[in-house]
């Protein structure tokens, strides 16, 4: 499957800081993007070439403050983080669930990612 040309810059953007804690996360981080292969696999990119080697993380601080937050969540995979997400308390262990505290974020699902919840 072809993504935007948007996906193909040289940073993959809005990674969510996932490996640390919601309180110690202050700010963004550019990172090794140590998931290439996955993301080659996946049928993000046509050749392991074209997968950026770097990402910006996106801290929940940084996310929060943001004037509007988009979420756009396609594909079967993430159904379950999905659901979680939706459903069960706001915590590290689910960053995404952090949206549901603020006014300003719109949650934009494709049928596959949205198989989970009622």
């Amino acid at each position: 499957m072809r993504r935007a040309p948007l996906l193909r810059r040289p940073f993959c953007v809005g990674r969510v800081a996932r490996r640390r804690r919601l309180r110690d996360i202050v700010r963004n981080d550019v990172e090794v993007l140590h998931c290439r292969k996955q993301q080659h696999g996946e049928g993000h990119f046509d050749t392991l070439d074209e997968v950026p080697t770097h990402a910006i993380t996106l801290t929940i601080p940084a996310l929060l403050a943001a004037k509007r937050v988009l979420c756009i969540v396609p594909e079967a995979r993430k159904a379950a983080a999905v659901e979680a997400c939706l459903t069960q308390p706001v915590s590290e262990e689910r960053p995404g669930s952090v949206l549901r505290t603020i006014d300003h974020a719109k949650l934009y699902l494709d049928p596959d990612s949205a198989a989970r919840i009622a």
